[in-house]
């Protein structure tokens, strides 16, 4: 059995917690940065839509219709994925 010094537990377990604090912090920001861009694609596709409408043109109308499905779908994602990983105990904490 190996034996793990116990002098620098305390200092080495803060540098963990500023870490995951710092990790936490990157995860929020990046879901805050694709929501605000799903948001704007949402806005642009909605705004388009009267137009296609007016057109009468399928290809119009499915590229609105697809624009925002595709916004509902990245939207829906639970989470955003990072290559920060994942540092919640899956309880929301």
């Amino acid at each position: 059995m190996k034996l793990f010094p116990t002098e620098h537990a305390l200092q080495q377990e803060v540098e963990l917690m500023k870490h995951t604090s710092v990790a936490l912090r990157e995860q929020a920001r990046r879901k805050q940065i694709v929501s605000a861009v799903l948001l704007v694609i949402v806005i642009f596709q909605f705004a388009e839509l009267p137009g296609a409408l007016l057109m009468h043109t399928a290809m119009d109308i499915g590229t609105v219709v697809l624009g925002l499905a595709l916004c509902a779908v990245a939207g829906d994602r639970p989470g955003v994925r990072s290559h920060a990983p994942d540092l919640t105990d899956g309880a929301g904490r």
